[in-house]
């Protein structure tokens, strides 16, 4: 085998990925000088409580208490204090370096460590397991480079026997690992496990080799998830096959953007399945020069790969895929706009976009470019700074000296020795590439001014959408429009405008809270800009924004936590928001900056006047703390049914007033709460319908939903409509009821009615003390021969009654009845029997309430 991964392939493990700190109640320090706590790894573990951290200072640990760690089932974090070049656990070769089997969840954590020279009967360099119990053992390794280590099983790491419990391997580096076992339990010169379920991410797994199955990785009887990795340079000698990777009959494989090639074996190079099914899925990979066979043995769902010899599936193709050496490794994609001479067939041919597959932060470019739009197949690299060869944030002299320094190597010079292109040589090239970033510092894109996320945008770009972050990237800029919501870090794009459009610019924030973004013409926004909007807990829009061709900056930013974890940003074609006063509509009596209709709030209060089917033109406003709130009056004689209906710039809170009782119109009976209520973005059209409310005063509101970010001249207009529905009319007396037609065919039948506005037309019925009340008289016309129940629910009031009689109004014997008392709303009368005929139903009160304003009369089948 040749030596396939080249020594720059290591910075994958530094550069771009960085080394993940905990949350700890305590951190504990390990240094082999003295200079710490404690002198070995094992002391500092043992001296850990749940949540802490033990931090392990820079060298290389030999011996007792640095090998064979035992985490003894706590849920720490072991982590070196610079990353896996520069601390080392050195077995010795007898050992392992760490071994978890005592129900070790995802927070036992092993972080940055270089782990070599193992040699133990399982997982040459870490092994986890339950044993005999069947119990949780599921660690994260990260950032780890596993080298050089040997076992019967898992040469470098190794899982078995801890039921559906996933453990995780992200960010490693596992090579040059050997299993000596040949039976199908042992194998995987890099990965065995068996029994327990894994999940690998973003590693890279070259040059293991096993005497059985497995060169890369191992499965037997349990479920396997690789996702953004590279499997390369591998050999499984057994019969079993499957140089980068060995599947079993029990086990299930999902496989995503992996690069999997140059691994050998004799069945299944690239990868072996003993009996693989439609479960087992390979997508948005690259499968090629693996010997023999790039996939092998039953029928795995293969789609959107690039298959060596061809395979059937959905987006397959048969391509060399024109791999380009770059700063990290051998395997990027030849694209001319990185310079190359012709793109690769796997550039924009996967199965989705890379933001939604969270690749677009990394790359297939040897230029560096994120991924974007349609998913590069195979594997993405993490992004780098170009020139910051000793990672310090800065390309400086000492960058440069440590680039010639290694001037004129060749063959094998990495990144870190200035082999910027890849080339394997440190000549011209580089240092003219150096020499170009020289004296400037490493951002990422979006950073500040001058190093923003660029966007170009046309018409028929849109919509355009993207996911970011804020995190880390520093509070390069306050003072701005955004005033005290510009705090946080901040993120900065560049927008470039190539013809007049209308849009509306929208930030999804996710879990974040105190959130604002900004449009500018100037970089980074001054006290005043084009639009802005800031708020808590929700997603921000400036809608309708109309910008003409030319360069436009948006940031994003908050107040408080100081970053935005995870943020969509979207820009897309205005939603109609036709806030323009229509014709006949009345104006809101304030001017915008005051609050002169403010309600109880006001002193003394103060409502605007609205009627039964007007419509209202408004302004609010929201700054510094501070929200204009509208409240409007109407008075009803009858019960009525409201429907409240608002169109607005901004994001609105509409509702009605609660009092108790209903419709008070005394600001003292108020309860604090508007019910019911919505509440709706801008340009979304917010709507509340009420019950069927008694006769009286009633106040319908509408804010902002925010207290800053939008002053008078923002965003601030509003046409509110106020609709009414009555159930007056029929069902007033025994001259004018409600009339009903009953077959059996037709129940269950339902009547909506109220006997608010009625008045107390009968007494001394079959009801006794509950017709002291507003009553409604129904008139039921009976077809043919039933039996049936009645149904009275009358949702909020209590001291209610229900009687059917063939005389009205019912006298002192009914047919039929039924009360209720207080907070009893539904109500039944005991099955009756009717023949063909009319009949008359009546609903009634108790003296207190003395109507019903809404209740529901329900003729139906008896239960059974």
């Amino acid at each position: 085998m040749g030596r396939l991964i080249s020594a720059r392939t290591l910075i994958v493990l530094i550069v771009g990925t960085g080394l993940a700190t905990a949350a700890s109640a305590d951190t504990i320090t390990v240094c082999w000088d003295g200079s710490g706590d404690y002198l070995t790894i094992q002391e500092g573990i043992d001296a850990a409580s749940d949540g802490d951290e033990v931090v392990v200072c820079d060298g290389t640990y030999t011996g007792p208490g640095n090998k064979n760690l035992d985490f003894a089932g706590k849920l720490i974090t072991v982590r070196s204090e610079n990353g896996p070049d520069s601390c080392t656990i050195d077995c010795e070769g007898a050992g392992r370096g760490f071994y978890f089997h005592s129900g070790e969840t995802a927070a036992s954590v092993v972080d940055g460590f270089t782990i070599t020279n193992g040699n133990a009967d399982v997982g040459g360099a870490i092994y986890w397991t339950s044993g005999d119990e069947w119990y949780e053992t599921s660690p994260t390794i990260m950032n780890c480079w596993i080298l050089g280590n040997t076992a019967l099983s898992g040469g470098g790491l190794s899982g078995f026997k801890c039921l559906d419990y996933k453990a995780t391997i992200a960010n490693c580096l596992v090579a040059g690992n050997s299993a000596t076992g040949t039976d199908i339990w042992s194998g995987g010169g890099g990965i065995h496990h068996s029994w327990c379920d894994l999940e690998i991410r973003n590693c890279i797994i070259a040059n293991n080799w096993a005497a059985g199955s497995g060169g890369g990785i191992n499965s037997v009887v349990a479920g396997l998830i690789i996702r953004n990795c590279t499997i390369a340079g591998n050999q499984a000698d057994g019969e079993w096959g499957g140089g980068g990777v060995y599947v079993n009959a029990f086990t299930w494989l999902v496989m995503a953007n992996c690069t999997v090639t140059r691994n050998e074996a004799v069945c299944g190079g690239g990868v072996s399945f003993e009996w693989g099914d439609d479960s087992d899925v390979i997508s948005d990979s690259v499968l090629w020069a693996n010997t023999w066979e790039q996939i092998f043995g039953g029928e795995p769902s293969v789609r959107y790969c690039d298959v060596q010899g061809g395979w059937p599936g959905e987006g397959n193709i048969d391509t060399d895929p024109l791999f380009a050496s770059g700063p990290l490794g051998d395997y990027y994609l030849s694209q001319m706009a990185a310079g190359q001479d012709v793109d690769s067939p796997c550039v924009n041919a996967g199965s989705d976009t890379a933001e939604n597959l969270g690749l677009d932060t990394r790359t297939t470019r040897t230029d560096q470019v994120p991924d974007s739009g349609i998913v590069d197949m195979g594997y993405h690299y993490p992004i780098v700074c170009l020139g910051d060869l000793d990672g310090d944030g800065d390309i400086d002299l000492s960058d440069l000296a440590q680039l010639l320094s290694n001037y004129g190597t060749t063959s094998g010079a990495c990144y870190a020795d200035g082999d910027l292109d890849g080339d394997g040589d440190v000549d011209l090239d580089d240092l003219a590439a150096l020499l170009a970033v020289y004296g400037t510092e490493c951002t990422m894109a979006g950073d500040n001014c001058d190093n923003p996320l660029r966007i170009t945008l046309s018409s028929q770009d849109l919509p355009y959408a993207e996911v970011n972050t804020t995190c880390g990237r520093g509070n390069d800029y306050e003072g701005t429009c955004l005033s005290d919501f510009d705090t946080g870090e901040d993120l900065i794009y560049e927008l470039t405008i190539l013809e007049t459009m209308e849009v509306d610019i929208v930030v999804n924030p996710h879990d974040a809270y105190w959130t604002a973004v900004a449009v500018s013409d100037t970089c980074p926004p001054g006290a005043t800009c084009l639009a802005y909007t800031c708020g808590y807990s929700d997603v921000r829009i400036i809608p309708s924004l109309v910008l003409d061709p030319g360069v436009y900056y948006v940031m994003v930013d908050s107040q408080a936590p100081d970053c935005i974890d995870e943020l969509t940003l979207i820009i897309r074609d205005a939603l109609p928001c036709d806030t323009d006063c229509p014709p006949g509509a009345d104006l809101e009596t304030e001017a915008c900056g005051e609050d002169l209709n403010g309600g109880c709030g006001a002193m003394p209060p103060a409502f605007e006047p609205i009627t039964c089917g007007e419509t209202v033109c408004g302004t609010v406003w929201a700054e510094d703390y501070m929200r204009d709130t509208d409240w409007y009056e109407v008075t009803v004689t009858e019960a009525t049914r409201f429907t409240w209906h608002i169109v607005s710039e901004f994001p609105a809170v509409i509702g009605l007033v609660e009092t108790d009782p209903p419709g008070s119109g005394n600001c003292n009976d108020m309860t604090g709460y508007l019910n019911p209520w919505d509440i709706d973005s801008a340009c979304a059209n917010a709507t509340i319908t009420t019950d069927l409310l008694p006769p009286g005063t009633y106040w319908f509101h509408v804010s902002h939903n925010e207290f800053y970010c939008d002053p008078c001249g923002q965003k601030n207009d509003y046409v509110a409509t106020l609709t009414c529905e009555t159930l007056s009319g029929p069902g007033d007396d025994c001259n004018d009821p409600v009339v009903v037609t009953l077959s059996n065919d037709s129940l269950p039948r339902a009547v909506l009615g109220t006997t608010c506005g009625r008045g107390n037309d009968y007494e001394d019925t079959c009801l006794e003390q509950w017709d002291g009340g507003e009553d409604f008289i129904c008139e039921v016309h009976v077809t043919e021969e039933m039996v049936i129940t009645i149904v009275l629910g009358t949702f909020d009031t209590g001291w209610t009654g229900v009687a059917i009689d063939d005389t009205c109004p019912p006298g002192n014997s009914c047919l039929a009845y039924s009360t209720a008392g207080d907070n009893e709303y539904w109500q039944h009368t005991e099955m009756v029997h009717l023949v063909p005929g009319t009949y008359y139903v009546i609903v009634d009160t108790w003296p207190w309430p003395d109507c019903i304003p809404v209740f529901e009369l329900i003729f139906d089948y008896p239960p059974p």
